[in-house]
């Protein structure tokens, strides 16, 4: 039988990050008392102590989610104001997705690309 998947609550996934940033036990101890693995106890610390200056100031951090935000199809950043750079980046990612979808209308057609360049049905056999 298949077990289901617990969800926890953010605030006992706090609860645990605290106790691993204090110490007092180790991880290993809270993975097998709170029956998680210890690479989720990890990571949730991590985050508290990656985050932990934003309960204190709301300011921290926002450069960050700024330039997550204006990153291109490419990878490339981008500013938000460049409409023109956008176009660019996004143009490779739509040509791609024009060409699929002419490709599924031919193979939905039966139409095959030949040689030639004609579109037309290959000869039965």
């Amino acid at each position: 039988m298949k077990k289901t998947r617990r969800k926890l609550d953010g605030a006992l996934k706090a609860r645990i990050a605290l106790e691993a940033v204090r110490g007092d036990v180790t991880v290993t101890d809270l993975a097998q008392r709170y029956e998680v693995h210890p690479n989720q106890i990890y990571g949730w610390k991590k985050q508290l102590q990656e985050q932990a200056a934003r309960a204190f100031d709301a300011t921290v951090g926002q450069d960050a989610e700024r330039a997550a935000q204006t990153v291109g199809a490419t990878g490339q950043h981008i500013t938000p104001d460049d409409a023109e750079t956008r176009t660019i980046y996004a143009a490779p990612s739509r040509i791609s997705c024009q060409r699929s979808a002419r490709a599924a209308r031919r193979s939905v057609m039966g139409l095959w690309p030949v040689a030639g360049g004609s579109g037309t049905r290959p000869p039965a056999s």
